[in-house]
């Protein structure tokens, strides 16, 4: 094996958890690992149900992974892959769904990260597809760090403005203020649904995805860190450390250990006063340590 790798996936306090994490272990002519964190996004129907609300999302993401594992052998481009594998999700939530009128803001969606490991000269080559919010970083051997996919999350710092308010109001009750922001979110919801080039990943895409890419050298002894928001809060939106101090725990003293003191911060007062929707979120991350 080219490298080691941990994973892990939490739910952040509902009864679901809506990312998911899957590593496709080297394969295909070219011996790549495939690594796939997907962040569903919270279900925003009036209540659960298993057919047509909260379970939709959980669903959605376990389609849209097994279609991907069936795909991944295909000797085609990543974005061309990528496509037939979304197709393939979509097309089984139109038959899941038919017969059902749903509004565009009750259509699951969800980010993904994809990185591609593939052996090269003297290292790996890793390629990354992304959509949505989920994060990616390349920690070096020296302890530097490179964000493979910086984005300007101009509808995530809007939200944390509404948050900041609700606070000043004194609305500090996690369920209340994600009652408060519920309109907001649909609209949002709705407008990412009906896009013509979709940035993130939807049950009912209006046309290709903007799918977002990076070509990156992999060192040996480095680390990739591939991860949903909810792993990434200890740098945003809480400031806890820095991006460099939080990747460096990551590689060192494991996954587990840093999940363990983002809920144990979350739980406390600190949680309380964050500028996040929810006071906890689902959280995935995957660590891939290349050999030194």
């Amino acid at each position: 094996m080219d490298g080691r790798w941990e994973a892990v996936s939490d739910r952040g306090g509902a009864s679901l958890n809506e990312d998911l994490v899957r590593v496709f272990e080297p394969g295909g002519p070219d011996g790549a690992t495939d690594i796939l964190v997907l962040d569903g996004a919270t279900a925003l129907v009036d209540a659960p149900d298993a057919d047509g609300g909260n379970g939709d999302v959980v669903w959605f993401v376990a389609r849209f992974a097994a279609a991907f594992g069936q795909a991944r052998d295909a000797d085609v481009e990543p974005a061309a892959l990528f496509e037939r594998a979304a197709r393939a999700a979509a097309a089984a939530y139109e038959e899941r769904t038919a017969g059902r009128a749903l509004a565009p803001w009750a259509w699951p969606v969800a980010s993904v990260a994809w990185v591609r490991i593939t052996p090269s000269a003297g290292g790996w080559t890793g390629h990354l597809t992304s959509l949505g919010d989920c994060k990616a970083l390349l920690r070096l051997p020296d302890g530097a760090v490179v964000d493979l996919d910086p984005i300007d999350n101009a509808q995530e710092t809007s939200l944390y403005g509404e948050v900041a308010a609700l606070q000043a109001a004194g609305v500090l009750d996690a369920k209340t203020r994600f009652e408060r922001l519920l309109p907001s979110l649909r609209a949002r919801r709705a407008a990412q649904n009906t896009d013509p080039a979709p940035a993130v990943l939807s049950a009912h895409p209006f046309g290709p995805y903007a799918l977002r890419t990076r070509v990156f050298d992999v060192p040996p002894g480095a680390t990739v860190l591939t991860m949903s928001d909810g792993f990434w809060r200890p740098v945003e939106p809480y400031g806890q450390v820095t991006a460099e101090a939080f990747a460096a725990a990551c590689a060192t003293d494991g996954l587990h250990a840093v999940l363990a003191r983002l809920r144990a911060w979350e739980a406390g007062e600190g949680g309380a006063g964050s500028l996040a929707v929810k006071r906890a979120d689902d959280a995935s991350a995957v660590a891939w340590h290349s050999r030194a």
